[in-house]
């Protein structure tokens, strides 16, 4: 069966964004996407699954009443009949633009629907999300035309909203975690000498799309001889042909059913790892899970990372250089991430990936990710992959 989410659901989300708004004296507020894997603002709204294509798609939410959702079609009309699918996400107003970024002079159609229906209501006081995501011609089009009004940057408002979960969310994400375990109890059985990096991948999409993933595109493989193999490491030539005495590491970061992400990564070993690859890969699983009892309501961001950087960087698995984790959802990354510039403060219920360590490693690292949600007292595994090392020999 077909994972739905409820009404009830659909309204608490909406009305928590409204509030929001409100407590922050927004009048309107304005998202666009051109993403296919970080369009987590417009569906956790609109439940529209990643456009296919990245076409232009606009929202105007107001503080009051229903939103005016605005989109790529066959034809340009500002104020179409709502689609019935899209009544239920309090959708009141729909049109479409035949928006595409390959056509420049196309670029401002969405934002001059928006801005007409803006004067229209008066609405003075204007958020945006996601500033990246919003598209040069469409900012310079309200500056130009919107002189009077005063803009307010939701962003970190509207990634708290997301960042924790519901029940209902954290049922969708079980599925998606159940789905990642799945496929990849399967891969070993895809692996042997012979076979390209490329039949691998085509296996993995097989199968999820067979579980009903709805956007396989990170699905990253790593192999290379046992001296040479470095996790994680650039991502792996699909035309690289596995050999005995390779090492090879997956990641897979999928949009399961349901239209959420998680993640999980394993090493497989085509050769008898060494006393000392072993010692460091169980260390690490360790270290991780000494981690995740720390992650847990109250602790920072910032605070993760000095504990990345003095616990796994003492056992010489380095020091964060990019993140030593992130939340997911709707989107493929999400806040907090575990990052020096995020301050944001961890709450029960999220739900993130953790690939800690860093930069400077200087032990064996055969690599891991894994995926958790935050309870009172730390956080809690969701991934139920064992965490072996898999040996093909």
């Amino acid at each position: 069966m077909a994972l739905t989410v409820s009404q009830k659901e659909w309204d608490r989300r909406y009305e928590a964004v409204q509030n929001a708004m409100k407590a922050k004296g927004i009048d309107a507020l304005v998202m666009q996407t051109h993403s296919e894997i970080f369009d987590m603002y417009m569906r956790y709204l609109t439940d529209m699954k990643a456009i296919p294509d990245p076409y232009s798609v606009m929202i105007l939410v107001p503080a009051e009443g229903e939103m005016y959702l605005l989109m790529q079609g066959q034809s340009k009309s500002p104020d179409l009949p709502v689609p019935e699918k899209l009544k239920k996400h309090h959708v009141g107003k729909f049109g479409h633009t035949t928006t595409c970024m390959c056509f420049s002079y196309t670029d401002t159609i969405p934002a001059e629907y928006v801005t007409a229906e803006i004067k229209k209501h008066g609405y003075k006081r204007l958020g945006y999300v996601g500033g990246g995501l919003m598209s040069w011609t469409s900012r310079m089009y309200f500056e130009a035309n919107l002189p009077e009004a005063e803009w307010v940057d939701f962003t970190g408002d509207f990634d708290r909203i997301i960042a924790v979960k519901s029940e209902e969310e954290i049922i969708l994400l079980k599925k998606t975690v159940d789905t990642h375990c799945e496929i990849a109890k399967a891969i070993p059985d895809m692996v042997r000498p012979g076979r390209k990096l490329r039949d691998i991948k085509t296996d993995i999409l097989v199968m999820g799309q067979g579980l009903n993933c709805e956007l396989q595109h990170n699905i990253f493989l790593n192999a290379g001889p046992h001296s040479k193999f470095a996790v994680p490491g650039p991502i792996g030539d699909e035309d690289y042909v596995l050999q005995k005495g390779d090492g090879l590491y997956y990641l897979l970061e999928l949009a399961a059913e349901g239209g959420m992400y998680a993640e999980v990564g394993r090493p497989i070993l085509l050769y008898e790892p060494s006393k000392e690859e072993v010692d460091a890969y169980n260390d690490y699983c360790a270290a991780e899970a000494w981690m995740a009892t720390q992650i847990k309501p109250g602790i920072t961001c910032q605070d993760i990372v000095r504990i990345n950087d003095e616990y796994m960087g003492s056992r010489g698995f380095g020091k964060v250089t990019r993140m030593a984790g992130h939340g997911q959802g709707y989107g493929l990354m999400e806040r907090p991430a575990f990052r020096m510039e995020d301050d944001m403060v961890i709450e029960k219920n999220m739900f993130y990936c953790m690939h800690p360590g860093g930069g400077g490693v200087t032990r064996p690292h055969l690599g891991m990710c894994n995926n958790y949600i935050v309870k009172e007292n730390g956080s809690e595994l969701m991934t139920w992959l064992p965490m072996d090392i898999t040996v093909l020999v």
